[in-house]
């Protein structure tokens, strides 16, 4: 996404998916002045697998949106 701002916060649930992971979740702020596309975008928090969750094709972040 390039520019813009990340906060990441975990979900303190304590529900684990099928893997055993705890969710949580990452917030970007989109500084563009368009909205950018997250299509053939991943998240990961292992480098090992760096395709770990990939966002939907129509996933967007409007200008100033996160």
């Amino acid at each position: 996404m390039g520019q813009g701002s990340v906060r990441k916060c975990l979900r303190v649930t304590g529900i684990r998916d099928p893997r055993g992971d705890v969710d949580d979740c990452e917030e970007r702020l989109n500084t563009f002045r368009d909205r950018v596309s997250l299509a053939d975008s991943y998240l990961s928090d292992d480098p090992t697998r760096p395709r770990k969750r990939r966002f939907p094709a129509d996933a967007v972040v409007e200008r100033g949106g996160y």
